[in-house]
């Protein structure tokens, strides 16, 4: 049996998630392990999310759709606030240091992502307006 890329990437993600919601579950009854269980599922929900980044990223650059560096700079700001963010949350949940300084660059990598983000959105002339306020809003609300 063959397993090919992509279904190993969504599995790292179940498997992430169901780690994730067991850790949870087992830091609301107070039982041990549960700062393992978040950190492996985070951990794994981490690898999934570079693996997509990454593999979007190279298939933008393969069909020549990357035009500017205002697109590569979209996706490594992301990729950075998403990774310092889930990282911080790791961190915090084992009560190690450097939890809040990573929280901050993470957070300040998620703004440079929306400025530009939003920078592209208004910019484009195949985008009609209410599909800009749409669009405006998903990205206030998901970063």
């Amino acid at each position: 049996m063959k397993i090919n890329k992509n279904t190993l990437i969504k599995v790292s993600l179940g498997i992430g998630l169901t780690l994730v919601v067991l850790g949870a579950f087992f830091k609301i009854s107070h039982w041990k392990g549960a700062d393992v269980l978040f950190i492996l599922g985070l951990a794994a929900t981490l690898i999934y999310s570079m693996a997509e980044i990454s593999t979007n990223y190279y298939n933008q650059i393969k069909i020549q759709t990357i035009k500017s560096s205002r697109d590569t700079v979209i996706y490594v700001s992301f990729a950075i606030g998403f990774s310092f963010l889930l990282i911080s949350a790791i961190f915090r949940i084992i009560h190690l240091q450097g939890a809040q300084t990573l929280f901050i660059g993470g957070q300040v990598a998620t703004l440079v992502f929306m400025v530009v983000a939003l920078y592209e959105v208004f910019r484009s002339t195949r985008i009609n307006k209410s599909e800009k306020i749409m669009w405006t809003i998903c990205i206030i609300l998901v970063s």
